[in-house]
C-alpha cells in the first residue's frame, strides 16, 4: 500500500494512521482549539510522519493548554531528543526530575524522554520503576519499548543462529 509520502507501509502502521488521524484532529480542533489531547495527539501524527517542527509546534499547545502537564511535557521531551534537540530534552528530564522532587510525576513520562534522547537503560530502568509503581497502564510509548525489545530479541536470534 502507497501513502502520500510514497513509502510503502502496512494500513495499520504509525504512518498510516498518522495520514488518517490529521484531518480528524484537525476537525476536532475547530471544535474546540483548546483541547490539548488533541494538539497532543496532532503532535504524535506529525512526529511520526517527519513533520518535526509541526510536531514541536503542536506538542508546545499541548503543554502550554494542558498548565505543564507532566505526560505532554514527557512527550514534548520525547520530540525534542528524537528530532536532535538534545540540550532542550535535557532541560525537560532536568523539569521533571525537579518537580518528582515535590509532586507525584510517572516515572514512564521520564522513560520517554530518555528513550528521545536514546538512552535505552536509563529508559529501561524508569519503565521498569514505572511497572514496580503500576504507574504503567496504557503509555504510547510502550508500543515502540514492546517493538524495540522484540527486534532485538529476534536480531540477537538470528547472530546466534549464524554463529553455531
Amino acid at each position: 500500500m502507497r501513502f502520500p509520502s510514497g513509502k510503502a507501509s502496512a494500513p495499520w502502521g504509525r504512518e498510516a494512521r498518522g495520514h488518517c488521524a490529521i484531518a480528524q484532529l484537525r476537525r476536532t480542533l475547530e471544535l474546540d482549539p483548546h483541547f490539548w489531547a488533541a494538539h497532543w495527539d496532532l503532535g504524535d501524527c506529525y512526529l511520526a510522519l517527519g513533520r518535526n517542527a509541526e510536531a514541536i509546534a503542536e506538542l508546545r499547545k499541548a503543554v502550554d493548554l494542558s498548565a505543564g502537564s507532566a505526560g505532554g511535557l514527557a512527550m514534548l521531551g520525547y520530540a525534542y531528543g528524537t528530532t536532535g534537540e538534545r540540550a532542550k530534552a535535557e532541560k525537560v528530564l532536568q523539569e521533571l526530575n525537579q518537580r518528582g522532587r515535590s509532586q507525584y510525576v510517572s516515572p514512564a513520562d521520564v522513560a520517554t524522554v530518555e528513550f528521545g534522547l536514546g538512552h535505552r537503560d536509563q529508559a529501561f530502568a524508569w519503565l521498569e520503576k514505572a511497572y514496580q509503581d503500576r504507574a504503567i497502564q496504557c503509555h504510547p510509548l510502550l508500543a515502540l519499548v514492546i517493538i524495540d525489545a522484540s527486534v532485538r530479541e529476534r536480531h540477537a536470534r538470528k547472530t546466534l543462529g549464524r554463529s553455531q
